[in-house]
């Protein structure tokens, strides 16, 4: 039996698929995890900036920089 692929898996596929589909736009891809989950550090290859995501993909704020971030590990990050 397979599993369904989770959101981060879904959005990654979308942005290879469009990357490769439109040479001249520069598109984000996410990373996830090997559980399928979104890895907590998420980067613009367009721009070299990265931030730190909560568990549910919302930007933990203020976390945004050029290079990997120190992401907070508390609360149900």
């Amino acid at each position: 039996m397979s599993r369904l692929p989770t959101e981060c898996q879904k959005r990654r596929d979308d942005a290879l698929n469009f990357r490769r589909k439109e040479t001249k736009v520069n598109r984000d891809v996410p990373q996830c995890k090997s559980d399928g989950s979104f890895d907590d550090v998420q980067c613009s290859a367009a721009t070299g900036s990265c931030w730190c995501l909560y568990y549910n993909n919302a930007i933990v704020l203020g976390t945004e920089t050029q290079g990997k971030p120190s992401c907070p590990r508390t609360g149900k990050y």
